[in-house]
């Protein structure tokens, strides 16, 4: 990407939550390319304005892990965008890893173990996922893993 261009729109007042009409904010596209640079852009400005830099990045991170992108995905993990702990496993909503805006690590971890490749897994269980982590199912990611197609 353009990183300097990047900076110097948000800088002048672009808005980064925006979305195109197909749901794609620029953190987005920015994760689905593998552009850390761009990411770390993005994220400064927030941060700049007084904004959470890491906050929303639900879709961001979920492209990033189906993609295999590690750069982009260890850039916004190192920007806070996913927490650490278990979510409350009592409320299946937090496990709605297609929808819910705030992913932690151990959601990511079973997103990816259905078909991520394996330095993506790497990344998220050396950022703090558990690799026995239970969804409300009681599912680990070697259940994810195990039950995925191999397509």
């Amino acid at each position: 990407g353009q990183v300097a261009n990047v900076r110097a729109l948000v800088q002048l007042g672009a808005d980064p939550h925006a979305v195109n009409n197909a749901g794609t904010s620029a953190m987005m596209a920015a994760a689905t390319r593998n552009d850390a640079q761009c990411i770390r852009a993005i994220a400064t400005e927030l941060r700049a304005r007084g904004g959470d830099s890491g906050g929303g990045m639900g879709e961001p991170l979920r492209r990033a892990v189906r993609r295999n992108n590690t750069e982009a995905l260890r850039e916004m993990l190192a920007l806070g965008a996913a927490r650490t702990g278990s979510p409350d496993t009592n409320r299946d909503l937090d496990w709605q890893l297609d929808t819910c805006l705030h992913l932690n690590l151990d959601q990511l971890l079973h997103l990816a173990a259905g078909g991520a490749g394996v330095l993506t897994l790497n990344v998220l269980v050396e950022s703090g996922a558990r690799v026995g982590a239970r969804a409300p199912d009681g599912a680990t990611p070697l259940h994810v893993a195990a039950s995925a197609s191999n397509s």
